[in-house]
């Protein structure tokens, strides 16, 4: 199967990845940047092309790995028309894989649901992908490429999907943000941030031997009112962490006092 991928991001350089590994002929990467052709070079026998219009028409299958927004732009500057042959599937978790339906009889969706960040490494073997197909044809083709990259797959529909895509948004990139919040908090008070990096992991870790309602601690878990409100004192000068640890401390106590 000949694969080309449309976009040079972090879901991109992955993809390219996985699907070398796993044996494919990635016929090229298609990226606006030109300066972003050397992140793709310890994949010499794909090329790496910053034109579309260069883009070759006799690929099996295109991955459409874009920002959400960026997904029609893009679209509408293909060179050619996709055939009743081909494949288009996007890797987007937020966007519907029905976007596609104008451009392709065969589409779907791919995505990896994890984050991701060039070059740092991922066990692909143990990343999820969501899956969705408009018809058995792409399903097949779909399941066939996953059961080569990964152990771990879901067929779902759009609206399911995007479900999906909101949680992990929440649990993701709310929690680092957090992080950022409180590490622009420990650089204000002189306290190096990397001494809780262990105290982080090991709160993912966690989650292999219980429920997060049942690994939670801390003291809106006890109900620690004077330790509370020491610490809401403390954060006066810091507003938005302030705000953030009243709303997480009320909703934790109603979460575990009753």
């Amino acid at each position: 199967m000949k694969v080309s991928i449309i976009g040079s991001g972090n879901v991109a350089w992955h993809m390219l990845e996985s699907l070398t590994l796993a044996g494919y002929n990635v016929l090229e990467v298609y990226g606006r940047n030109p300066d972003h052709s050397d992140q793709f070079d310890s994949f010499g026998q794909t090329s790496y092309i910053s034109d579309i219009k260069r883009l070759r028409s006799d690929a099996d299958i295109y991955f459409v790995c874009v920002n959400d927004d960026a997904i029609e732009e893009v679209l509408n500057q293909l060179p050619f028309k996709i055939s009743s042959e081909q494949i288009l599937v996007h890797t987007s978790g937020a966007r519907p894989s029905s976007i596609l339906a104008p451009y392709a009889i065969h589409y779907g969706c791919f995505w990896p649901l994890q984050t991701l960040s060039k070059e740092l490494p991922i066990a692909s073997n143990d990343m999820p992908i969501i899956l969705h197909g408009s018809d058995i044809f792409t399903e097949v083709q779909l399941k066939d490429i996953v059961d080569q990259i990964s152990e771990h797959y879901l067929m779902v529909d759009d609206i399911k999907k995007s479900k999906m895509h909101l949680a992990a948004v929440m649990l993701n990139n709310f929690v680092n943000h957090m992080n950022v919040l409180v590490a622009d908090y420990c650089s204000n008070e002189g306290i190096d941030f990397s001494l809780f990096y262990p105290l982080i992991k090991e709160t993912a870790l966690k989650l292999d031997f219980g429920l997060p309602s049942e690994i939670q601690t801390g003291p809106a878990k006890r109900n620690d009112k004077l330790t509370i409100t020491k610490q809401l004192v403390m954060l006066e000068n810091h507003e938005e962490l302030y705000k953030l640890y009243c709303l997480f401390t009320e909703s934790i106590i109603k979460k575990h006092h009753k």
